[in-house]
């Protein structure tokens, strides 16, 4: 598949391996393999650049062919960007400065339940989100303790 955009022309080849045995590569479940080669050429310096990138997946090989199977792997890092780009942006999760585990995974969590709370209030913006989360915290408070809190 070749894709062309954001100033430069992407080019991916996905091979499917089945896994017989999930402990061929040591994870219970995984039944899947793929391989993506990606080969890159930015317009403006024509530089190229190549990498492979390996997927587990616990689905069967055979329920997708190579091109759906790429597909999934493209889907999920679009996922990953869109989700990564609210969290670090506007939740500022890159700034985070604690090597406490403990601290860092309450903070995770916390920008979790933001996040899942903002999606279902219908507040596209995060910040004002966040912000009238502040200011009303009899709100946050509702969100928080209501059996359903989305009616």
């Amino acid at each position: 598949m070749t894709e062309k955009g954001h100033g430069r022309t992407e080019t991916r080849r996905t091979t499917v391996y089945a896994l017989t045995e999930p402990a061929e590569v040591g994870l219970f479940g995984a039944r899947t393999l793929l391989k993506t080669e990606r080969t890159r050429t930015v317009h403006k310096t024509g530089e190229t650049s190549q990498e492979t990138a390996w997927h587990l997946c616990t689905q069967e090989a055979h329920i997708r062919n190579a091109s759906q199977w790429a597909a999934v792997v493209r889907d999920h890092w679009g996922i990953e960007s869109r989700n990564h780009n609210r969290r670090d942006s506007q939740l500022l999760e890159d700034k985070t400065r604690s090597r406490n585990p403990n601290i860092v995974g309450n903070l995770a969590v916390a920008r979790a339940a933001l996040l899942f709370f903002n999606a279902h209030t219908g507040d596209a913006n995060v910040n004002a989100f966040v912000e009238n989360c502040r200011e009303d915290r009899q709100m946050s408070l509702r969100l928080l303790i209501a059996q359903k809190p989305f009616k």
